[in-house]
């Protein structure tokens, strides 16, 4: 089985070429392709894809606007020498119409016909357990003849081949396409002046800094500011201008005058405080009418001068979308993020000074729609990035890029659950966006606080490692420790009052210089000492301490086979853990699991975080059909009889000591690869078995699933045999699961084996 190679066409290739840009492109289409909002799933690098009652499917949705004719066109992705078909559903105009493609054993564009759009956002094309690398949607014009412009939605294929040189020298099986550069449309002069929405009434300014105004004059107009006595001014260049007022101290209401010519704006009840921008996704963005308690927490809600700045359009604003400074009362706190809401009043109860909330978020939400498009292309190879494919305008453009350069105290953020799939990315992404955020202020390593991810039975241990491991790599910032909080059940959890107050006294005293601890215990380093480990923690306080068994401990030996240990606190800020089958402990895991019992605090009443002290770095296999039991994979020099390989990842049995997989009907193992790249999959089963016995296999890599592959006892017992070859990702969760018949349930039946090849 060899895939074939998929190749990304953007653009129209006839004689009717058309340019990405053009006179009469239609006003209000876009050419970004978006992904079905409000579909449960939704991911903002590959399209939608949901295991539902009618099985695997995807959702392909373009941004048009306007009423036309589109055609629609699928790079259809085939098994050499394979047949059956492919089933789309095109959704438009309120109606459905169903289209079925044969497969044809090669890879080339298909037509699915030409369909009236009614630009009402409602629609898309869906794809049923198929195989397509791209979707593009082709917008004619009224009358159908003439191309107008083309939308390519790429589905992230995993054969896709690497970019061409920048020579645009093509490689092999590969098409270089010269795009026109776009363009640029003039813009019509400025002739009064304008405000951002952000400078509006109520607002809040960060206390201590020069003030800083911008917006929109007439071309070397003069732009004068006046508040609490102070005036400054400055001319407007090319549209824009920029007005600084020297820095002042928390109070207020003041009257904000700025004035142009004739044109004068003025904005009441400023007030100078503290601001904060509360970014992250979905649990960010819950408000505090959801809170458990919700009627008891927001009785204490009368604080005018805590102020809420939010766009509307929710997760996806558009530039100019109406906005406004809310003062928090008890009727409009319940519209406020809850973790804002939250960290504000503690923060305000304290200090006595207002507090501004600026809030960015998005369902969903992977944290590259937090950065810029250059910033992830300086992380590659390391981190897949294709320029131009993120939906970025909904978050960076239209909630941060306004507010670059406004002052503000820090950034408030809670986010991961859009990574879980790849936290290895995840390590390098999180301080390469707070990173890139402050770049952008320009004002140093301002505050950077945010939450390690809660309980919740989908895990998340890779995410809260790699947001553990930030804390060494991110200057001025503090972790919130959750995992006491959560629901195993509910991805949105009610009791965020433990994270927002958490989040208060973090910027308490990371940034106030409050005195007392602020966070929980922080492993540190780890020592071995007889026939145990010795981990030693920062943030422990006035001394550590055991809320009911320290029951959260895991340890291996030499073998490499974790299980529970036995723990005791050492000292004020040790613990030691041991198992009594273990002469040379080697490494210790802590709360290791996705919703597990917090046990370890410091006596300030903080949770220690996960950790492990593992940190080599070994591929591992999880086990599916037991999510308290993990198998580890090793690379080995030489596996397979007959054949060397340099790299291999086999999966391990750490119950018996036969080294491989024991299994029932049915197992299921998911992967992690520590090194993107192509990697063959071979299984081995045992000799001897009936004739009857068969394995089917199938393979789900690089967040796609591949048809199963048979394997009966007439392919030869005890063989290797080879599945397939499957292009992994760094950091990405695969698996492979079998299917057994004629086994016997409690047979050695397996080996797995994946081998790197390029």
């Amino acid at each position: 089985m060899k895939p074939i190679t998929a190749i990304l066409i953007v653009g129209i290739m006839s004689s009717g070429a058309m340019t990405s840009h053009g006179a009469d492109f239609p006003d209000g289409f876009t050419a970004v392709g978006e992904w079905g909002a409000g579909i449960p799933g939704a991911d903002p690098e590959v399209p939608t894809r949901l295991n539902s009652k009618d099985g695997s499917f995807c959702i392909y949705k373009p941004a048009i606007e306007k009423p036309a004719p589109v055609t629609i066109s699928i790079f259809r992705v085939s098994e050499a020498g394979s047949s059956g078909r492919q089933h789309y559903e095109v959704h438009h105009s309120g109606k459905v119409d169903a289209v079925d493609v044969e497969f044809a054993g090669s890879s080339d564009w298909v037509s699915l016909g030409t369909f009236p759009f009614d630009g009402s956002g409602r629609e898309y094309v869906r794809l049923d357990k198929g195989r397509t690398a791209e979707v593009k949607f082709t917008i004619l014009s009224a009358d159908g003849k003439k191309p107008v412009r083309s939308i390519v939605i790429p589905a992230g294929q995993v054969t896709r081949p690497p970019p061409p040189p920048a020579n645009g020298v093509a490689r092999a099986n590969q098409t270089v396409l010269q795009i026109p550069k776009p363009v640029s449309r003039p813009l019509a002069p400025v002739t009064s002046l304008q405000l951002p929405s952000h400078i509006s009434d109520g607002m809040v300014i960060q206390r201590g800094k020069k003030i800083v105004i911008t917006g929109s004059a007439p071309d070397k107009a003069t732009v004068t500011v006046t508040m609490n006595g102070q005036t400054a001014s400055a001319k407007a260049e090319g549209g824009t201008f920029r007005v600084e007022l020297p820095e002042m101290k928390e109070g207020g209401p003041y009257e904000m005058t700025i004035r142009c010519g004739s044109d004068e704006k003025i904005i009441k009840n400023v007030m100078l405080g503290d601001v904060w921008i509360c970014a992250g996704q979905s649990n960010m963005a819950f408000a505090g009418s959801g809170l458990n308690d919700a009627a008891k927490v927001l009785a204490d809600a009368d604080y005018p001068n805590i102020r809420y700045y939010k766009q509307d359009g929710g997760a996806e604003p558009t530039p100019g979308s109406p906005a406004r400074w809310m003062a928090c009362t008890p009727r409009l706190a319940g519209s406020f993020t809850a973790i804002g809401f939250l960290f504000a009043r503690e923060i305000h109860k304290e200090l006595k000074v207002p507090i501004g909330l600026v809030y960015a978020w998005r369902n969903g939400g992977d944290i590259r729609l937090f950065m810029r498009d250059e910033t992830l292309a300086a992380l590659t190879p390391k981190i897949p990035f294709t320029p131009g494919t993120k939906p970025r305008s909904t978050l960076f453009s239209n909630f941060l890029a306004p507010l670059v350069g406004y002052p503000v105290s820090g950034l408030l953020y809670y986010q991961g659950e859009g990574n879980q799939k790849d936290p290895l990315f995840y390590r390098d992404l999180l301080p390469a966006m707070v990173k890139d955020v402050r770049e952008l202020w320009g004002k140093g390593d301002f505050p950077f606080i945010y939450v390690q991810l809660p309980r919740y039975k989908d895990c998340f241990v890779g995410t809260r490692e790699a947001q553990f491991l930030a804390q060494q790599r991110i200057t001025n910032s503090a972790m919130v420790v959750s995992i006491d909080t959560g629901n195993p059940n509910l991805l949105h959890p009610g009791d965020k009052l433990l994270i927002g107050e958490r989040a208060a006294k973090a910027a308490l005293g990371l940034v106030y210089k409050k005195p007392g601890e602020y966070t929980g215990p922080m492993f540190a380093e780890a020592a071995t000492r007889d026939n145990s480990i010795i981990a030693r923690f920062t943030h422990a306080g006035s001394g550590l301490e055991a809320r009911g068994d320290l029951d959260g401990f895991i340890l291996c030996g030499e073998s490499g086979e974790f299980a529970p240990a036995k723990a005791e606190i050492a000292g004020p800020d040790s613990v030691r853990i041991w198992r009594d089958d273990v002469a040379r402990p080697v490494a210790v895991r802590f709360l290791w699991s996705g919703a597990p019992r917090a046990c370890l605090y410091n006596r300030e009443g903080f949770p220690a975080s996960p950790f492990q002290t593992d940190t080599t770095n070994v591929n591992r296999i999880f086990d599916n059909r037991d999510p308290n039991f993990t198998t580890r994979g090793d690379w080995k020099a030489e596996t397979r009889k007959g054949n060397f390989a340099t790299d291999c990842l086999v999966a391990a049995d750490t119950r018996d000591t036969d080294g491989e997989c024991d299994w029932h009907p049915w197992a299921k193992w998911t992967f992690e690869v520590h090194r993107a790249g192509r990697y063959g999959i071979y299984l081995r089963w045992p000799a001897g078995l009936a004739s009857t016995a068969a394995i089917s296999v199938e393979s789900n890599c690089g967040g796609y699933g591949y048809p199963p592959v048979a394997i009966s006892q007439a392919d030869g017992g005890g063989d290797w045999h080879k599945i397939g070859s499957y292009r992994m990702n760094y950091g990405n969760t695969d698996n492979i699961k079998l299917v057994a018949t004629g086994i016997g349930a409690s047979a050695d039946a397996v080996k797995i084996e994946f081998e790197m090849e390029d």
